[in-house]
């Protein structure tokens, strides 16, 4: 009865071994490649290094890598050439029957201290990392960048965009932190575009047309009263006269409410253009354009004149 149920827990921890490894996730492993391009060689202690942290990133999201002749047989299958990228890497997924597959190449220019880091995986985006940051740092970032990608569930690969298509990207880079905490650093691809000067100077001068044009009526309804004070006190006008000049000024009254009003309006669309307005090309567009004023006794006018 004994031996028989020692025989039974040893059955009984055999499949929970066989589970276990059965559910685990694994990731196939490139050899990583670290290249001073200005001088066109490999460094081989750096690989290594990387390669190091690569596994590290790896572990930290709780997956087990897989690396070694399995996988180079496998690329070497799916390859010409050995450069092995993304259709290429999940072909070598499905071969191995892995959940995914990493490859970093680090393209290091020392004539000017900028490196660029190429994460490619088979299932997820690709993650690329270019800056003048020291060795170390990038290093440190590599290790951050790979476990919060794995960490990340994924159910495929996305679809690319087409190069017609217009789309902003934002592509998350992990930063070194304090130990144990990694911070993010989102790029992004396309900057928001900003308004044109045209629409500004139009309201602008649009704007001080209208203000003008208050000043003006105002001006001219004021004289016309002074003129009609002055007559009646010289008894200079008649009744129909009176009526008909009076009208006239209060006219002139009423457009200069509605030219001020119009003005304010303006002033304040001109203040919200400004907020929006990319202001860099300022003198080549107010290269052609060209303000002119006309006045005559009883009415004035504000012309711009110009390509927009």
């Amino acid at each position: 009865m004994k031996q028989t149920f020692l025989w039974f827990l040893l059955f009984v921890g055999l499949v929970a071994s066989h589970s276990a490894t059965s559910f685990a996730k694994n990731v196939a492993v490139l050899p990583t490649e670290y290249i001073d391009i200005s001088r066109s060689t490999a460094d081989e202690k750096a690989s290594a290094e990387f390669h190091g942290k690569l596994l590290e990133g790896i572990q930290e999201a709780g997956y087990e890598a897989i690396e070694g002749e399995q996988v180079d047989s496998a690329v070497l299958e799916n390859t010409t050439d050995g450069d092995c990228l993304s259709e290429c890497l999940d072909v070598v997924r499905k071969s191995l029957t892995v959940d995914e597959v990493v490859r970093v190449r680090v393209l290091e220019d020392s004539s000017i201290g900028m490196r660029t880091m190429t994460i490619d995986f088979a299932v997820r985006q690709p993650i690329v990392d270019e800056s003048s940051d020291g060795y170390e740092v990038v290093k440190t970032r590599l290790k951050g960048a790979v476990a919060l990608a794995l960490k990340d569930d994924v159910a495929g690969p996305e679809p690319q965009p087409t190069v017609s298509e217009e789309k902003s990207t934002d592509i998350p880079l992990p930063m070194e932190g304090r130990e144990g905490e990694t911070t993010v650093e989102v790029i992004r691809e396309k900057p928001r575009q900003r308004l044109g000067l045209a629409p500004f100077i139009v309201s602008a001068s649009v704007t001080a047309a209208l203000g003008g044009t208050t000043l003006v009526v105002n001006g001219l309804a004021h004289r016309k009263f002074k003129n009609l004070e002055s007559d009646v006190e010289a008894d200079r006008v008649s009744k129909n006269d009176f009526d008909r000049r009076l009208e006239t000024i209060n006219t002139q009254q009423l457009m200069t409410g509605i030219f001020l009003v119009s003005t304010g309006v303006g002033l304040i669309t001109t203040g919200v253009l400004a907020l929006f307005t990319d202001f860099s090309k300022t003198n080549k567009q107010l290269a052609g354009v060209t303000p002119s004023f006309a006045f005559s006794k009883n009415s004035g006018a504000f012309f711009l004149g110009g390509n927009f």
